[in-house]
Formats: structure tokens, sequence, C-alpha cells
């Protein structure tokens, strides 16, 4: 394996074409050698990605279809193209938010944050983790409200192409609590993956296959 990075692409096709077969061929390139995104790209507690996905392309396809194939931009709404992936539990869920990330990073320039939606106080600590991680100053003069606290990240990519995953959300007082708004014209529309055992979503929702 390690031999193969250090050939050219145009080189190592032959030795991938060999070792994973035409199917899993492109989903080997976008696991093992990562999309092409900015030095300052944020991936957040994504966790590990399964890379036994074979089959599945279609699913990634369609996911990705109803995530960016709707925008809105109604300035001061609570507007984000949300998606959620439903199913009973242990089915797949989490790993089927994982693995679209890590095939599609591409289209968020590498950025994907990955928010824990079990309990407010998850939620919170995530929303914690990354601002500290992003450089803001939250230690000791922490936001008093969710919303103020999810607002000040927001606003760390209010200009930029970014996918928020929300996994395992358990109420949906939980998430309106953080959800993203969109407060100028020029705001890029959030994009919000959410994985969910309990809530009946009336967002774009998406079975998640018993197989995945």
């Amino acid at each position: 394996t390690t031999e193969i990075y250090t050939l050219s692409l145009h080189d190592a096709l032959p030795i991938l074409l060999q070792s994973h077969g035409l199917n899993r061929l492109t989903d080997f390139i976008a696991t093992e050698f990562g999309a092409i995104h900015s030095r300052n790209a944020v991936w957040f507690e994504v966790g590990e990605v399964i890379r036994n996905f074979t089959g599945r392309q279609a699913v990634l396809d369609k996911l990705h279809e109803m995530l960016t194939g709707f925008q809105s931009q109604n300035s001061g709404s609570s507007a984000a193209n949300l998606v959620c992936i439903s199913g009973l539990e242990a089915v797949g869920k989490s790993s089927l938010a994982r693995k679209y990330a890590s095939f599609h990073r591409s289209s968020f320039d590498g950025n994907v944050v990955w928010f824990n939606g079990e309990t407010l106080e998850s939620m919170r600590s995530s929303f914690m983790r990354l601002a500290e991680q992003l450089g803001l100053n939250v230690v000791g003069q922490a936001p008093r409200s969710n919303q103020e606290l999810a607002a000040k990240v927001y606003r760390q990519f209010r200009d930029k192409k970014v996918l928020f995953i929300v996994g395992n959300v358990e109420e949906k007082a939980y998430w309106k609590e953080f959800q993203p708004r969109i407060t100028h014209a020029t705001d890029v529309v959030p994009l919000v993956l959410m994985t969910t055992l309990r809530i009946r979503c009336r967002y774009h929702k998406m079975p998640c296959p018993l197989t995945c």
C-alpha cells in the first residue's frame, strides 16, 4: 500500500484495478487518496469510515441529490438543506453518513463537522469542542445560550461550503436550539445531514437500507 502512494495516479490505476476491481476502484480512490480540499479544511469528529461499502453507490448518489438539490435563502430564517437518515437501531445510519461525508467531501471543500445529537449536553459539548478547535474564545466565558454558541460557530462557516452531520438525534427540541440561521443574502446555505431513530422527519427523509 505504501508503494502505491509513491506512484503517480496514472501508474497506480492498474494496480488499484487489479487489487480492488472496477466496481470498487472509484470508492477506493475517494477513500484512500481523499478529495482535494483546502489546507484549512475542518474535519471534525467524523469518526472511522467503513471501507466495505460495495454496491451502495446508488444510495450515496441519491443522498447527495437530496441534500444538494434544493437551495433556499430566506433572510432571517432557519433555512437549511436538511436530510434525515432514519431507521431502526444498528442498521447503519451513522456508517452511511460517514461514508457519504468521505466520498463527497470535495463537494464541501473538505469541511465536514459531526455533532453528537443524543442530548442537549452532548450537542453543547460538541459545539464547545469545535469552537475551541476553531480558535474561538469560549473557555471561561462560554455563551449563555445554546443559540448564541451555535451562532458563534456557524459564523465561521458563513462563506464556506460545509456539511454538518448531527448524529443520533433523540428529540426535535435538541436540534432546534442549535439549528443554523441564514442572516445575510450572501450566506452559503447550510447543508445538514441528520441521523435519527425516534424523530418523525418533516424534512427530506431517506430510510436507511437494512444492508447498509
